[in-house]
């Protein structure tokens, strides 16, 4: 009897193990945009847990093991893009695309050193289009910036064109003088 009972719970043992490997599944897919082209670096997750997740590689080629195949949901994550869940219904590759999600870049404002929306600024804000700068006849841009925006002022030091030139922005008493550019910002 003692002669049995080993192999036994040997070959129980085996079937234990061979029984959990067999419920964790590889689940392969490609991630695309609406364009068809992959996308490097999506993140893609299991929904529910949290550590379970992969990225895509360089051809938008992602790779999951998924322990319950028939109820797992992937979420699929990257920046510009509408998040997207999709459920594996069991299936070993899942592709998937995702839609872009459209920011209107014409509220956001760059501040010098960072970034601010147009409505949340207190001091004015002053542009001037591509288009206007094109039509004006001059050698440089930062001349034809001179009078066009209100608080900017454009210092050339000599009247020979290649002579250097500063630009002030509201710069009152003192600035802060950017060497590369010389920018100076109040």
């Amino acid at each position: 009897m003692e002669k049995l009972l080993k192999p036994f719970l040997i070959v129980q043992f085996m079937l234990i193990c061979w029984t959990l490997q067999a419920q964790n599944t590889t689940v392969t897919g490609k991630v695309t945009d609406s364009d068809g082209m992959e996308v490097i670096g999506a993140n893609v997750t299991l929904k529910g847990t949290s550590g379970v997740g992969t990225i895509t590689d360089l051809d938008g080629i992602y790779t999951l093991q998924v322990s319950d195949p028939a109820q797992a949901i992937l979420v699929v994550t990257y920046i510009g893009m509408q998040t997207q869940e999709v459920a594996v219904n069991g299936r070993n590759r899942v592709d998937i695309s995702l839609k872009a999600d459209a920011v209107l870049l014409d509220e956001v404002v760059a501040v010098g050193y960072a970034s601010a929306k147009r409505r949340d600024l207190t001091g004015p804000v002053s542009s001037i289009q591509g288009e206007e700068i094109s039509k004006i006849p001059v050698t440089n841009v930062s001349q034809a910036l001179a009078g066009r925006i209100p608080g900017v002022q454009v210092i050339q030091s000599e009247g020979s064109p290649d002579a250097e030139i500063s630009i002030r922005v509201r710069a009152g008493g003192g600035c802060l003088l950017h060497k590369a550019t010389n920018l100076c910002i109040s």
